[in-house]
């Protein structure tokens, strides 16, 4: 494997996490406008369907990039490029497994780069804690119940806390990337020059 510069995925990952935060925000907001058979509420819903696919696509093929990245170096690692982003579809496993993977890539990455003392930083467990929140969280709205107007606006509201996690998970995802691809360009021109 050769080392491949992350920062034009991570650009392309940032811009489809920014719409999707968006989109996100306005499908909550728009449920307290619009009924859920609304066609701006369908647009809306589609729109936040499509920018979340996108997202999955563009963020895998940046975590299998740095991945790939790390392996570049000629560092032992446990997971493999394609699990690093497969045990994000396996269920249980999908729980560790990806935090392991990223852990492991943060990791060399910076220990490779020079900067130890950025290894034991808390932004991987922050976007690890966050992501797995915005998760849980995507499934409330659907257990207040009923079709009395307390539940609805429940479940409205707590669409919108949803929305808000999962803006917190993509904020965490975004820095990550960014410290995480500087990590690797150092890394790449040290071992370049070592």
């Amino acid at each position: 494997m050769t080392f491949k510069d992350p920062r034009g995925l991570a650009r392309v990952a940032t811009g489809a996490l920014v719409a999707n935060m968006i989109a996100e925000v306005l499908v909550a907001l728009a449920g307290f406008v619009f009924l859920p058979e609304d066609d701006a509420m369908l647009i809306l819903e589609l729109l936040s369907l499509v920018s979340l696919l996108i997202c999955v696509v563009v963020v895998g093929m940046w975590i299998y990039r740095t991945n790939a990245n790390a392996h570049s170096f000629g560092v032992e690692m446990s997971i493999t490029p394609g699990w690093a982003v497969g045990w994000f579809f396996v269920p249980l496993a999908n729980l560790v497994m990806p935090f392991q993977a990223m852990k492991e890539v943060w990791d060399e990455s910076h220990r490779l780069a020079g900067r130890h003392e950025e290894m034991e930083s808390s932004l991987i467990g922050w976007w690890w804690g966050l992501w797995i929140a915005s998760n849980i969280a995507a499934n409330l709205p659907f257990y207040p119940g009923g079709d009395t107007p307390a539940a609805v606006d429940l479940s409205h509201s707590l669409q919108l806390i949803s929305a808000g996690v999962s803006v917190a998970a993509s904020v965490a995802l975004i820095l990550l990337m960014r410290r995480l691809d500087d990590a690797q360009i150092a890394a790449s021109r040290g071992s370049v020059f070592a």
